[in-house]
């Protein structure tokens, strides 16, 4: 390991709080019975926060951790399939076996943040591992942004499965990454919906703590303009705060007179305390018409329909809201 490495090792495990002085969790040696595939053997990272939810043992803790820790386990999960199904196969990677060195990532369940200090020291172990050719991960948006950049300058590639901030489709800063989720840029078709219903004003309100939200109010923002959309006020809110203070924010809404409000926010965050807020103060209405970057689900819903939540959620956004998810 680098001298640079071991200094962002230590520094990181020291202000953060998070131990990233041995990021391997752990190898999945991928077998095969084909006798080609015998011939090279690869392997993958797959970067996961995996201390959230790795010892679970039982469903009883996956509840407690809510869907994040399921999600991640399925992440996981669906990596073992995939390799298993190219490892048996003699037509995929005919004279290749696959393997998987799980590797944490910046873990929000155990110390929430942008992930910034975790995913430099992980980049750069992985640059120095010449078994690994390629990483799929990292899961959250401003960490990927730090892991996809360096790991660029190593001309590894790196697949992201879940980040949606347009930022990463810059090849000039992350030639080596791509991913198979969609960019965040809804901006031309949320115009072309409204030019559609003739809506000729609106107002925006974002999270201005979240990347992803903060890219896709941008974008928005962008295309309303394009558009000839007037947007009559454009607000933001602090979502890491515990503060819910949104009054000032939806009395200027409600001042404007808007009818079609645009919320960019992340499900399960303080999106669901504003919408809250929006409804005991009159704007959430049979007159009034949201459009939001992701369901505002309340923080304890475990995101199925066998969830106590659900019918009042269902109910409220089908009286209410229209969503573009």
């Amino acid at each position: 390991m680098s001298t640079l490495a071991w200094v962002l090792l230590q520094l990181t495990g020291f202000v953060l709080g998070q131990s990233f002085t041995n990021p391997i969790i752990g190898f999945y040696p991928g077998t095969s019975t084909i006798p080609s595939k015998q011939r090279y053997n690869v392997t993958i990272a797959l970067i996961l926060p995996y201390k959230s939810f790795w010892n679970f043992t039982s469903s009883a803790e996956y509840k407690n951790c809510g869907g994040f820790c399921s999600w991640m386990r399925q992440m996981d999960s669906g990596a073992e399939m995939a390799i298993t199904e190219i490892n048996n196969c003699p037509t995929i990677l005919p004279e290749i076996t696959v393997n998987i060195l799980r590797v944490q990532g910046w873990d929000q369940k155990i110390s929430p943040g942008n992930g910034i200090g975790g995913a430099a020291p992980v980049a750069i172990e992985l640059s120095e591992r010449r078994d690994v050719i390629g990483v799929v991960g990292d899961v959250t948006d401003q960490s990927s942004m730090i892991t996809a950049g360096i790991l660029s300058q190593y001309h590894m590639p790196i697949c992201g499965g879940s980040p949606n901030l347009p930022d990463l489709s810059n090849k000039a800063n992350y030639p080596f990454y791509f991913r198979v989720a969609y960019s965040n840029k809804w901006g031309s078709d949320i115009a072309s919906l409204l030019q559609e219903w003739n809506v000729k004003r609106v107002a925006l309100v974002y999270d201005a703590d979240d990347s992803e939200s903060v890219g896709a109010c941008f974008d928005i923002t962008q295309s309303l303009f394009r558009s000839d959309v007037i947007v009559l006020s454009k607000r933001s809110y602090h979502g890491l705060s515990n503060r819910y203070d949104y009054d000032s924010i939806i009395e200027e809404f409600l001042l404007v007179d808007t009818r079609y409000i645009i919320l960019c926010a992340q499900a399960w965050s303080n999106s669901y305390h504003f919408i809250q807020k929006a409804a005991e103060m009159g704007l959430i209405t049979p007159q009034h018409q949201w459009i939001v970057t992701q369901p505002p689900y309340p923080p304890d819903y475990t995101g199925t329909a066998l969830d106590p939540n659900f019918k009042a959620i269902q109910s409220r956004w089908e009286n209410c809201i229209r969503l573009i998810h």
